[in-house]
């Protein structure tokens, strides 16, 4: 009986975390901050918290010639591993939700004929970026909004962007990669993102 309990209990966090979404929150007011993370748990991706130091001073290294040819990128390989990578994006962005996507902008330009021109010229960029929201994402939900200042002397904008998917979603689009990666993890990583061969 308790076996029961047991399973039923670990049913219920796997479908919990499968069904959970991957959140990430990029917003603009100024600088640009940008946070991902899982539940109510998040970590800030940018602006990172620590810089690498600069190194002082230039050291010269004499490289072999067999260590140059070893760092020679096969671009062919490299192709093919963009296209699957691209192709992989194209995929999630589909099954992804977009909501909120938020972007405010108040046009100024210190001036007045120079401020109607801005404006009309945000209105379009906005429209074209709607557009291409709703065919790249599989729902978005914006809230997009111009307004003009003729008396200020610098534009302003503020945004607030959410972007999530099921973690399910994940794994269904990144399965075969793994599949490859089980079969020949010797190959590496590399090797599972190339697009299989026909």
């Amino acid at each position: 009986m308790w076996a029961l309990y047991v399973f039923g209990g670990l049913a219920v966090v796997i479908l919990a975390v499968l069904l959970s979404d991957i959140c990430i929150d990029v917003t603009y007011d100024g600088e640009f901050l940008i946070k991902a993370g899982i539940w109510r748990a998040s970590i800030v991706v940018f602006p990172e918290g620590r810089r690498k130091p600069k190194k002082k001073g230039k050291e010269k290294k004499e490289k072999e010639p067999e260590e140059k040819e070893e760092q020679k990128l096969d671009l062919q390989q490299l192709a093919g591993q963009l296209k699957s990578v691209l192709h992989l994006l194209g995929a999630a962005l589909k099954k992804a939700r977009m909501k909120p996507c938020k972007i405010h902008i108040v046009a100024a330009a210190d001036d007045a004929a120079k401020t109607a021109i801005l404006y009309g010229t945000c209105c379009a960029g906005l429209t074209a970026v709607q557009v291409a929201l709703n065919e790249f994402f599989g729902r978005c939900e914006s809230d997009f909004s111009v307004r003009w200042d003729y008396e200020g002397k610098k534009t302003s904008v503020e945004a607030d962007i959410r972007i999530r998917i099921r973690i399910i979603w994940l794994l269904v689009i990144l399965w075969p990669v793994i599949f490859r990666y089980l079969i020949h993890p010797e190959r590496g990583f590399e090797a599972a993102l190339a697009p299989a061969k026909k």
